[in-house]
């Protein structure tokens, strides 16, 4: 299953019609970041509401202020942090008038706790769905790498064209016939330039079913550099038992859920670092089925709707 934002909100809508059936009260469930608002019935009945918040926005409009220090640009500086702090300003007083707060991670919960200390924040991660294990089937005479990603979000097009830029011509000297697969909706222009000057990169855009790649592809290749939350693309490639390489601040999203994560996938900073890796998983049988198991019961044991549909009812009704 290809996560997509509606799911959560649907999610959260199913838990609101659960959760009536626990309080007296009327309650709002609130989606923000993308925003949607489900009212369950009188908007000025807050003492029991709920926010769920999904911060996309936060860490990147951070990383930009970060940017421009670094780079000594002072007027973009100081507009980049003005912005920050209209966007937690006007973040503070929307959430200050709910009664509970849940986040998807914990870097969520920490940026809501220093703008709201007295407000008590609940970390409910997103969950998947698990497919049949044995169903992969992949080609060991032109192995997939694939990233995939929806590329509106700046994130996944920065990996997309890491990957298309940086990575694939050092895989195709190594692994020459092995394929990179970049995977989603909204594929950017520059990715499409990119791409079309590689002969080992394959654009495929959107697609109706991700499991057929996640469960075909040799190996997951998740160079995202910017530190955001949950990152769901995880998530899918472990629940089809996909071995991925990925980025240390990636990993440590997860590490904060349990410390076996680090047991679940390969690390890489560079461009050799990813090829590096991602030779090896190839070259490596059983260490990708042993990252691929480990992984697949990080994410049940974690991850699995069920359980997190517990952990958000047992957050609100206590």
């Amino acid at each position: 299953m290809q996560y997509d934002i509606t799911l959560r909100a649907i999610f959260i809508k199913e838990c609101g019609l659960l959760l009536m059936s626990h309080i007296d009260k009327d309650s709002i469930i609130l989606m923000h970041g993308l925003v949607s608002i489900i009212d369950f019935a009188n908007l000025e009945c807050v003492e029991s509401s709920i926010a769920d918040m999904i911060d996309e926005v936060g860490p990147l409009m951070k990383r930009d202020v970060v940017k421009h220090l670094v780079n000594g640009r002072v007027k973009e500086f100081l507009r980049a942090i003005k912005s920050l702090w209209i966007y937690h300003n006007k973040t503070s007083c929307l959430l200050a008038r709910y009664k509970n707060i849940s986040v998807v991670a914990h870097d969520d919960a920490h940026r809501l706790r220093t703008l709201l200390p007295d407000k008590s924040i609940g970390i409910i991660p997103n969950g998947v769905d698990l497919p049949d294990r044995t169903c992969r089937r992949t080609s060991s005479e032109k192995p997939m790498v694939l990233f995939h990603g929806v590329y509106g979000y700046e994130p996944n097009e920065e990996a997309a064209l890491f990957l298309i830029q940086s990575v694939a011509p050092l895989l195709e000297n190594r692994l020459p016939q092995c394929r990179i697969v970049i995977a989603g909706r909204n594929p950017t222009e520059s990715m499409l330039e990119a791409g079309s000057s590689c002969p080992n990169v394959e654009i495929v855009g959107e697609i109706d079913d991700m499991s057929n790649y996640l469960l075909t592809a040799s190996v997951g290749a998740y160079p995202i550099f910017t530190r955001t939350g949950l990152q769901n693309k995880i998530l899918e490639a472990w629940s089809h038992c996909l071995p991925i390489v990925t980025t240390p601040e990636i990993l440590s999203v997860f590490d904060a859920f349990s410390h076996d994560v680090l047991y679940c996938a390969r690390t890489a900073l560079t461009a050799n670092d990813f090829v590096e890796q991602i030779g090896d998983l190839l070259g490596d049988e059983d260490s990708c089925l042993q990252l691929s198991s480990r992984a697949f019961e990080f994410v049940k044991s974690n991850f699995e709707w069920p359980s997190v549909v517990d952990k958000f009812l047992q957050l609100h009704i206590s």
